[in-house]
């Protein structure tokens, strides 16, 4: 269990990899759409395990929020 993974919607490039290091401000990926959005965007999302979570509170306790 505990496994914790990040999901990232409608980009259109990302710009760094799976493991990689980066920092507060760091481009992560460039915004896009698809047939579901009418303006380009970026929807982050946390998952832990298998269900959705508040990102939030982990955001906050890394000093992202």
């Amino acid at each position: 269990g505990n496994r914790i993974e990040n999901i990232y919607y409608h980009r259109s490039k990302f710009l760094c990899h799976p493991s990689d290091l980066v920092f507060t401000g760091e481009a992560i990926a460039v915004s896009g759409d698809t047939i579901l959005v009418t303006v380009p965007q970026l929807h982050f999302a946390i998952k832990e395990d298998v269900r959705f979570i508040d990102p939030r509170p982990v955001l906050k306790a890394i000093g992202c929020y």
